[in-house]
């Protein structure tokens, strides 16, 4: 025979757990999970079909974080969960989505007075854009050549780009270009408006290096051999590095200078 003990005991507590603190603009929504425990810090095995209030308070724009019903969701919800939707009702656990850049504390109670004894709980939310810079990497320009910077796939205009180092090049903030001015390194960093003095994400961020051209090289297609057949497109490739080896970054705009290449093609006998 087998058998197992039920022990009914009374909540003291209650905790939010979620596997993430961090949230994407319009990615999918992130679980989480009312957990209970008892005056010796025993965890409840279930809270079944027990109703819970969920609410936000922001620090500025409000429905930044929202709260998904799994019925609109791609998720299995408990049954109990399930039960408690249809009476417009909220459970243990809930679906969270962020819409908008921005940050947010989520607060869950006990809905019916019976358990009163045990306080609101809360945790801090964060939303951040889900984009790239671009270029993301690192570059090696000459001075004078320029670089335009954009975010890649963004539904909201938050985003600004910004210099560490002004003095070694200027930014133009309306357009995200960046002209080279003087030798050195700068770092560019991409900056949402809502996160701003926020801790705990790290912006995103390339370095610039504006060195001295040092080597022009070229190459060809067709297996970089400059044999060449009649009747035949090739495609030259134009490379600069400076004097450690780097390979520089040729923008759209500017250099004109390096840009106005003249080949000249003599036919052996």
């Amino acid at each position: 025979m087998i058998s197992c003990g039920v022990t009914v005991d009374v909540t003291e507590r209650i905790a939010i757990t979620t596997t993430t603190k961090i949230l994407f603009v319009d990615a999918a929504p992130a679980p989480m999970i009312v957990e209970a425990y008892n005056t010796e810090g025993d965890k409840f095995s279930t809270l079944g079909a027990i109703p819970f209030d969920w609410y936000f308070h922001y620090d500025d724009t409000p429905r930044a974080i929202r709260i998904i019903p799994f019925a609109q969701s791609k998720y299995d919800a408990p049954k109990e969960i399930q039960k408690l939707e249809k009476e417009k009702q909220k459970g243990y656990v809930v679906l969270i989505e962020g819409a908008l850049t921005e940050s947010a504390s989520l607060l869950a109670k006990f809905s019916e007075p019976l358990f009163l004894k045990a306080e609101a709980n809360s945790i801090d939310l964060m939303v951040v854009s889900n984009v790239l810079l671009v270029p993301s990497h690192d570059l090696y320009l000459p001075v004078y050549s320029i670089v335009h910077y954009c975010a890649q796939v963004i539904k909201q205009k938050s985003i600004e780009v910004s210099l560490n180092d002004p003095s070694l090049c200027d930014l133009d903030t309306y357009a995200s270009k960046v002209v080279a001015k003087t030798l050195g390194r700068t770092e560019v960093t991409q900056i949402d408006s809502h996160m701003k003095g926020r801790h705990g994400v790290k912006p995103q961020s390339s370095h610039i290096y504006v060195v001295d051209l040092d080597v022009i090289s070229f190459s060809i297609d067709h297996g970089n051999n400059w044999f060449l057949q009649n009747g035949i497109d090739y495609k030259i490739n134009v490379r600069l590095s400076d004097s450690f080896g780097n390979q520089m970054h040729i923008p759209v705009y500017g250099l004109n200078l390096f840009l106005n290449i003249l080949f000249i093609f003599r036919m052996l006998k």
